[in-house]
């Protein structure tokens, strides 16, 4: 997966790495999203260069490969939306019947975007559907993986509202601030990038050029 947010659009050459980074894992399927920038969603391998000309300055992107749902599912292609929120998860949830926990709180999962079975697609219906209910964006992304009972994931939400958080345990995620305000996000390493901190939510925050990283 790779993520940017910024105040203005990505360096190319870094958001290039970023896909890099993603293009290692996946070799189902391939696509990003954002605001401002045409949807893609394809099969086969991410081409990390196709990246180099995204200029949005919020967007998701992911490669895929299906260890839930059938390989050649158009459906399950990521990024996932749902109510306008941006899902990336690399992960496998055991049994999706455990997000029936959420039903209480949600008004139910069993009516999943896009009638996929991907389990994606159904962290991102719950994660929606808990956004509906008032929950913060880390409230919902921190329920919805509570539920899920993975025992290892790494997941990136661009919410509707343009915050951008990100969840991670057991996977690699990482994490690159540039001193003009733009946050890479990668599942694989760039140069001078560190760990996202495991086992939280974290919201990435696009900041002023020349302000120092937190």
């Amino acid at each position: 997966m790779f993520a940017y947010i910024g105040p203005d659009a990505p360096d190319p050459e870094l958001l290039v790495q970023a896909a890099e980074g993603a293009a290692r894992r996946g070799p189902h399927a391939h696509g990003w999203a954002g605001h401002g920038v045409a949807a893609h969603r394809a099969l086969g391998c991410l081409d990390p260069a196709s990246a180099r000309g995204l200029t949005a300055s919020r967007l998701v992107g992911h490669a895929r490969l299906a260890t839930s749902g059938r390989p050649g599912d158009i459906a399950a292609i990521q990024p996932i939306e749902a109510n306008g929120h941006l899902i990336v998860h690399n992960g496998t949830v055991p049994d999706l019947a455990a997000l029936s926990a959420l039903d209480a709180i949600t008004g139910g999962v069993s009516d999943t975007v896009s009638g996929s079975v991907s389990d994606t697609v159904a962290l991102a219906a719950c994660y929606a559907r808990l956004r509906a209910r008032g929950r913060t964006p880390q409230q919902a992304l921190d329920d919805t993986l509570q539920a899920a009972a993975q025992t290892a994931w790494a997941v990136v939400v661009l919410d509707a509202s343009g915050d951008l958080v990100h969840h991670r345990h057991r996977l690699p995620l990482f994490e690159l601030v540039t001193p003009e305000g733009g946050v890479y996000l990668s599942s694989g390493r760039l140069p001078a990038a560190t760990a996202t901190p495991p086992g939280q939510s974290n919201t990435a925050t696009a900041r002023q050029a020349g302000t120092a990283p937190a």
